[in-house]
């Protein structure tokens, strides 16, 4: 019979069979004295304050690049703009579709839940 690991190494059990033992050192003796930590007086603030600070820090919308508008032209020939075109009213109508079945089916239900679940459909079927 052929030597299945003819240069006896132990691939099956390298980690545990081999213990490899690593000695601590010990520990030096820190000479730097430790800092006391330093208390910052804090002064109370209104609530009206801390929402304004965050009002003017948070992120915002800016009304420029919503009316940015994206020429397809650009970026693609009449036949591709019109395959996208006819692949985008497609799946309008099976959104649709979907939506019509589950607002029949489910009258009760969520507008978000209904969305949820005709996406889902939506992405099963196309």
């Amino acid at each position: 019979m052929a030597a299945i690991n003819p240069i006896s190494v132990n691939t099956q059990g390298i980690g545990s069979s081999y213990g490899f033992i690593t000695h601590a050192k010990p520990e030096e003796k820190k000479t730097e004295a430790q800092a006391q930590p330093q208390v910052q007086q804090q002064t109370q603030l209104s609530a009206n304050d801390v929402l304004g600070y965050m009002a003017q820090s948070a992120a915002t919308f800016s009304p420029i690049q919503a009316t940015k508008t994206i020429n397809p032209a650009n970026y693609v020939d009449s036949a591709s703009a019109a395959r996208i075109g006819e692949f985008m009213s497609q799946f309008e109508d099976t959104v649709a579709a979907n939506l019509s079945a589950i607002a029949a089916e489910f009258p009760s239900m969520s507008e978000s839940a209904s969305m949820a679940v005709a996406a889902g459909m939506t992405d099963s079927e196309i």
